[in-house]
């Protein structure tokens, strides 16, 4: 049984990043893909009409911006 790398993109994270990761999507994405992770850290800056779509299995990683 091989280690898992806490700080791998790959890692999906347990039941709170779950937890995380949906409110962060149905709160400001338009669509939104199965198995996208959404670190806790990550900022949203959305103007009114936006659209903002993510793909399946995407990782938007900490300390990222979106404008």
């Amino acid at each position: 049984m091989s280690a898992s790398d806490r700080a791998s993109y790959r890692n999906r994270g347990g039941i709170i990043q779950r937890i995380i990761s949906f409110y962060k999507a149905k709160r400001y994405l338009t669509k939104c893909g199965s198995d996208v992770v959404i670190k806790s850290s990550t900022c949203f800056r959305i103007v009114e009409n936006s659209v903002l779509e993510v793909g399946a299995g995407s990782t938007i990683q900490d300390q990222a911006f979106s404008n």
